[in-house]
């Protein structure tokens, strides 16, 4: 007997997953298919949500989403443009944990380098970094005491230049979008 799974597919209802079975038996061959949407913990439009914006825009802005009030929404173009052109200059994420117990912090250990190197590998590909500095990311684990302290130091360098042009278009995007005239829109002055 062959069991094949399909990946995962991300729908309204919840994970959808195929499953077909297929089998001989003597001269006869019988295949069966069957479907399973299994629910997410919430709501799953949230997921596609995230997973489109991920997939448009970024980590960074993406992130930046969430947590931005709705009255700067419309600058997140500008942010978008200004990440693209922009180049880390230096880029430190230090981390120094402990549970308190030996398995415990060695656990954690492996899952932190796991989130770190994941995350570093979505920003090289989104993000240029300055070949003279890479990227310093170090985890030091305290077998000893229950701690966490984070260290985060970064510089991101854009030209002035690309900051200027990428105002300009966004107010004008904004005019455009509120209606306050602009090339082909508005009253004219006859």
């Amino acid at each position: 007997m062959r069991r094949t799974v399909s990946l995962l597919q991300l729908t309204p209802r919840g994970l959808k997953k195929r499953e077909t079975l297929s089998g001989r038996w003597l001269f006869l061959r019988k295949k069966q298919t069957k479907e399973d949407t299994s629910s997410i913990q919430g709501d799953s439009r949230i997921w596609r949500e995230f997973l489109q914006r991920y997939q448009k825009f970024g980590v960074g802005v993406t992130l930046l989403t969430y947590f931005l009030p709705a009255k700067y929404q419309p600058w997140i173009l500008v942010v978008e443009d200004l990440e693209r052109r922009g180049c880390f200059k230096k880029f430190v994420w230090k981390t120094k944990f402990g549970t308190g117990e030996p398995v415990g912090t060695a656990i954690i250990y492996g899952i932190l380098w796991g989130v770190k190197s994941s995350i570093l590998s979505l920003l090289h590909r989104s993000a240029k970094f300055d070949p003279c500095n890479p990227p310093d990311i170090q985890i030091i684990a305290d077998f000893g005491a229950a701690k966490l302290d984070f260290i985060f130091d970064c510089i991101f360098h854009v030209k002035l230049g690309y900051i200027i042009i990428a105002a300009f278009i966004a107010r004008f995007r904004y005019r455009m979008m509120k209606g306050e005239g602009g090339i082909g829109i508005g009253e004219s002055s006859n």
